[in-house]
């Protein structure tokens, strides 16, 4: 009976020991904390020793995104090597940190482990050449640093040609028309239920989605109600999109998010 009474001290022990080291949390894809019903990862940290916490960063659906090192619980101080992964296991970046600033260099990938970027930092800055590629292999954006002071830049489409230099290195996506074709595409599919028509209702939410880099929509989350049939009801009419121009980081086309506050003000018909 003594020794069961031991072993279960010492399990009881470990398991407050562990708790104590691994701690998760959830995140939307802005990286802010959330609800597990509205969350795109998840993170869980172990402590490595006293001032050293190792953290791993999952897709939702439970595929690593993320494993690098904090120099404190609350993950605010990163030190050492850090590495991002697409859903597929692939490396999609690698980086270093010290104290807590980005220092040498840095590597990026596509989905198929082809090399989409490359460059260095010093004390936290850009320093020296940048370089951005196609999937092809081709140079897409070419950019030198001087402590973050930007010498020269040139930039090439996919056919070799050269662009203006002017042109803005990150766009982010949009539909054809612009933010008024898109709430007029959703004032005219929306609906309400009979047992509403009747009401007056001021309704106020946000959408948040994922325009993917051919430009479809997925992932539909809505905030700020709690009426099933209005989160429902968006769902439907967001999924009746067209196809959007995707986000573009130095020319690539890139999957992105994409948040829409909304304002639906009825009255009701008597």
């Amino acid at each position: 009976m003594r020794q069961l009474l031991l072993l279960f001290s010492f399990l009881t022990l470990f398991n407050t020991l562990y708790s104590q080291d691994s701690v998760s949390c959830y995140y939307n894809y802005n990286w802010e904390v959330c609800k597990k019903t509205d969350a795109f990862f998840f993170r869980v940290i172990h402590r490595q020793k006293k001032e050293e916490w190792m953290v791993k960063d999952y897709y939702i659906s439970g595929e690593l995104q993320m494993i690098g090192f904090y120099k404190d619980k609350k993950c605010k101080f990163k030190q050492g090597d850090f590495y991002y992964y697409f859903k597929n296991g692939q490396l999609e970046q690698k980086v270093s940190y010290n104290n807590n600033l980005l220092e040498g260099p840095i590597y990026g990938y596509f989905e198929d482990g082809s090399v989409s970027q490359e460059g260095e930092y010093k004390n936290g800055k850009k320093n020296g050449m940048f370089k951005y590629f196609y999937t092809t292999g081709t140079v897409s954006w070419y950019e030198q640093f001087k402590l973050d002071s930007l010498i020269l830049r040139e930039c090439w489409n996919e056919k070799g040609q050269d662009m203006d230099p002017e042109f803005p290195p990150h766009v982010e996506a949009f539909i054809a028309g612009g933010t008024r074709s898109l709430y007029f595409l959703v004032e005219e599919n929306f609906s309400y239920p009979n047992e509403e028509i009747t009401k007056d209702l001021t309704i106020e939410v946000e959408v948040t989605f994922i325009v993917s880099k051919e430009g479809k929509i997925s992932n539909i989350k809505v905030t700020g109600t709690n009426k099933p049939w209005v989160e429902k009801e968006i769902i439907r009419v967001f999924n009746l999109m067209p196809k959007w121009y995707p986000s573009l980081d130095h020319m690539r086309a890139v999957e992105s998010v994409v948040t829409i506050p909304l304002l639906f003000k009825h009255i009701g018909k008597k």
